[in-house]
């Protein structure tokens, strides 16, 4: 159910230059790499704080990814492991005309 809250409801933009969330940056460690579990209680809220950073960036996971101090490769990642979160972003990204975001 929380994941399921996460990927349908979304919130108004956020600034794109608002620093990421505490719990964000709790996850998140020095070397830049996010430790969540897909199991884990929080792993719902980084999953929507990351669809929301996209989507404020035009879908630009490049942008989003530096505004969350990840690299790409983990943003993506983290989508992945909720797949229907990955789907979207890559259903949103072609309605633009940016190309698919592919899982490793």
């Amino acid at each position: 159910l929380r994941l399921r809250l996460a990927l349908d409801v979304r919130i108004a933009p956020p600034d794109p230059d608002a620093p990421p969330s505490a719990l964000w940056r709790a996850r998140r460690t020095a070397a830049g790499k996010l430790v969540v579990s897909e199991k884990h209680p929080d792993f719902p809220a980084l999953v929507a704080e990351a669809l929301d950073a996209i989507g404020a960036r035009a879908h630009d996971v490049r942008g989003a990814a530096e505004a969350l101090g990840v690299s790409t490769s983990q943003l993506v990642k983290l989508l992945a492991a909720a797949q229907p979160a990955l789907q979207r972003v890559n259903e949103a990204r072609a309605r633009t005309g940016l190309p698919p975001l592919k899982a490793n």
